[in-house]
This record gives C-alpha cells, structure tokens and sequence, in this order.
C-alpha cells in the first residue's frame, strides 16, 4: 500500500510502535523473560517515548500536513517480520530488534519524503533512537 500522505505514513509509523510495545509488554508480563529484563524495560522506555512523540507530531501536525503529496514511499517496502512461534527470551528480543531497524529505515525514507522540517526532524531522531539501541545486539544476543 502506498503511503500517500503524511496522515498515512504517521499511522503507519504508530501502528508499528503500538503493535511492538504490546509485545515487549507482554514478554515483560511473562516470567521467562528474566535474563533480557533489563532490556525489555529499556526497550519499553524508549517505544513509549517515541510512541508520545510520534502521537504529538500527529496532534500538532497533521493538519498542516494533511494535503501534502507523499510519493514512493510503500508499507509493502518494510514488511512485518513473522513472530517465531513459541519463542524464547532471546529469541523474542532479537523480532523485536528487527521491528526496530525495520522501523528505523522507515523513518529515515519518510523523513526524506516528508517537507515539513518539525516531522522530519521527529522522524530522523527516533531512527537514530532506535538504530543506537540496537548496536548491542552485537555483543551478545
């Protein structure tokens, strides 16, 4: 589907973030998520953070935006990767960190597409939010 408004692509973006803390908070509600704890809740700050900001931005935003023209940006470029079935904790956390960098190369394509500078600095910075959390992925999951 193409995102052809601003009002299209903030949802999008909002869809993602509501549907991915749903989940770190249901791994958090669960009692096997011991050892990533501690990066759940990180984790979970930091999509509630974004998840205010993004529904700021729309609350202030959007009706300025409304009318403007958005092109070549797809919903089908950044697909949903599936959820293993019956996961464990590392397992989990390692979706959710791909949702993240799904997450945060959308942001960086609608950040370029979008004109109004406010939007597109949001956008930007939640990205590099995201792409930085996801640096210690490396080092151990």
């Amino acid at each position: 589907m193409e995102l052809r408004t601003f009002g299209a692509v903030l949802s999008f973006a909002l869809a993602g973030e509501e549907a991915s803390l749903v989940r770190v908070n249901e791994l958090l509600a669960d009692g096997g998520c011991d050892p990533i704890r501690a990066d759940l809740e990180r984790l979970l700050q930091m999509k509630t953070r974004h998840l205010k900001n993004l529904e700021r931005l729309r609350r202030e935003q959007v009706v300025e935006m409304i009318l403007e023209a958005i092109v070549g940006l797809e919903s089908t470029d950044f697909p949903d990767p599936p959820y293993p079935n019956d996961p464990g904790p590392g397992e989990a956390l390692r979706w959710l960190l791909s949702r993240e960098k799904r997450a945060a190369s959308f942001l960086a394509l609608a950040a370029e597409k979008i004109r109004q500078k406010e939007a597109s600095r949001i956008f930007v910075r939640i990205g590099r939010e995201k792409e930085a959390f996801g640096l210690w992925e490396k080092g151990g999951l």
